[in-house]
């Protein structure tokens, strides 16, 4: 192998490796893409986004979703995808609805709570965004 061809190889892991880790974004609105100042940004962590105010959304990369909402109250459905505990899982098949007012320039995120053997969706803002 030529140091040509390691250095377009290596390239091209690298690029690849950067997409996986920074996931996909869906714009959950109409219209043309509106600058981030003026949506809000949802994450998730330890979630997975089912659907917004009712319409089931793309496959969100599981726990790596990102979208893009306009400002305003919206319903967020979120499945638990908990991997964080060792050696164990723990997952949800049906989602639990949140309701969340969404500011502009903010970025949030989905993350479960824990009662007993209970869970439950909260939102809220990412911290040092």
């Amino acid at each position: 192998m030529t140091h040509q061809t390691a250095l377009l190889r290596r390239a091209g892991l690298l690029s690849a490796v950067a997409a996986l880790l920074t996931g996909c974004t869906t714009v959950s609105y109409d219209g043309p893409r509106r600058p981030d100042s003026e949506v809000a940004t949802l994450e998730s962590e330890r979630t997975s986004i089912a659907t917004i105010d009712g319409a089931r959304v793309p496959y969100s990369g599981g726990n790596f979703g990102v979208f893009k909402l306009l400002p305003g109250t919206h319903v967020i459905g979120v499945n638990l995808n908990d991997n964080s505990a060792y050696m164990s899982r723990r997952y949800s098949t049906a989602p639990l609805q949140i309701r969340f007012k969404f500011e502009p320039g903010r970025t949030y995120v989905t993350r479960p709570v824990y009662r007993s053997d209970q869970w439950s969706p909260e939102i809220v803002e990412k911290a040092g965004r």
